[in-house]
């Protein structure tokens, strides 16, 4: 991390340690009843980290073809619908287990400590404000009709998405000195939104279908 530029060591410190404590504040606080339900999805969230989908003819046609932004970790699905069940603790937890799980578990090569934390803290980030976005534009969001529903993952999703492509064209730009916009919209703008929506509408969908009535 010392070979990193003071702008970029301050921005990855000050993200990462908000972004753990998101993550000890969920650990704390969520319901058992909501950690037992939430739990498979936290674990499938560990296991599925490193599974990557391009949803999309899109993301096909990509000016980053090896940069992985025209894909999406089918991870997202599983903190998502711990989103849609429990809100923002088992999102958050499933988010982190999903970043700490594919930098230490399922990788070839050793990361660095201070890369493990931003990538768990960015995705705590991205869980946690696209739960409070939907609880925002939800409302009675089980009891809704469609065009709010729809409205609501859509919303939520993409605050999700913005979190999390944002935050690391972040560090990206200020490590390397170049521009964040070009950094994000070259690697990030045309390419994962779109999954991140079918992602997410796939799984709500499904919860409606539900004939248990889980929601």
């Amino acid at each position: 991390m010392s070979k990193l530029p003071l702008p970029a060591r301050i921005y990855v410190v000050l993200l990462s340690v908000s972004g753990l404590i998101l993550a000890a504040l969920a650990a704390a606080r969520i319901p058992r009843a909501t950690a037992y339900e939430c739990l498979p999805f936290i674990l499938l969230s560990a296991v599925a980290s490193t599974m990557r989908v391009r949803l999309l003819p899109l993301a096909l046609r990509s000016r980053a073809e090896t940069s992985g932004a025209a894909e999406m970790s089918v991870a997202f699905a599983f903190s998502y619908t711990a989103i849609l069940l429990g809100g923002a603790y088992p999102g958050a937890l499933a988010a982190l287990a999903s970043g700490l799980s594919s930098s230490l578990l399922f990788t070839t090569r050793r990361h660095p400590l201070y890369r493990i934390a931003f990538n768990g803290a960015s995705l705590v980030w991205s869980a946690w404000i696209s739960a409070v976005v939907l609880s925002h534009v939800g409302g009675s969001f089980s009891h809704g009709p469609m065009w709010r529903n729809v409205l609501a993952v859509a919303a939520s999703t993409y605050a999700y998405y913005l979190v999390n492509t944002m935050s690391v064209a972040g560090a990206v730009s200020l490590s390397q000195r170049i521009p964040f916009w070009s950094t994000w919209s070259e690697g990030f703008l045309w390419t994962a939104a779109p999954g991140y929506f079918v992602g997410a509408m796939g799984r709500e969908w499904h919860e409606q279908e539900d004939p248990r009535g889980r929601r």
